[in-house]
């Protein structure tokens, strides 16, 4: 009886490695892609200049960020605007309490406050490469000494930032 069990086992292995000898397969195949596409994202905080005296002496000056993010290698440039109430070449922020009131001010590239941070302001564009990370850039604010006859009360402008790439 043992012979018996033993001769089933000893076919059923035979049968099972001949089978798989037999067995036959085709190989394909195939690519695997991905684009990774230039692309930038922009990031604002407020300048805020605090108090101005009427007629002060001295010119009030603020530091803000712009903060940039952009793929990796990707050329940029920043160009900030004129304002809701800028001119060609200079910016201003109004009163909310008055139609005509305003404070004249600039916004520069430069810590020296000598070159003009925007287009169609008379300055220029910032040009930076992306790190694929966030990119910090401070904008330096200016309003001039001397402004005087304001009304009291607010004054602000809105200001768009345009980061092409």
């Amino acid at each position: 009886m043992l012979n018996k069990y033993l001769s089933i086992i000893t076919l059923s292995i035979v049968l099972c490695a001949f089978s798989e000898a037999q067995a036959s397969g085709v190989n394909g195949s195939f690519q695997v892609s991905a684009t990774v596409s230039a692309s930038c994202s922009v990031s604002t905080n407020d300048l805020n200049f605090g108090n101005y005296n009427s007629g002060q002496n001295g010119d009030l000056d603020a530091t803000g960020q712009l903060g940039v993010a952009c793929t990796n290698d990707t050329s940029y440039t920043i160009d900030v605007g004129t304002g809701l109430y800028g001119n060609g070449s200079s910016r201003k922020l109004k009163s909310g309490n008055s139609a005509t009131a305003s404070l004249n001010y600039q916004i520069y590239k430069d810590a020296g406050r000598n070159s003009v941070w925007g287009e169609g302001s008379g300055g220029a564009s910032k040009v930076a490469t992306g790190t694929g990370g966030q990119q910090s850039h401070a904008m330096y604010g200016r309003i001039p000494a001397g402004q005087s006859g304001m009304p009291t009360g607010a004054y602000s402008d809105h200001v768009i930032v345009e980061v092409t790439f």
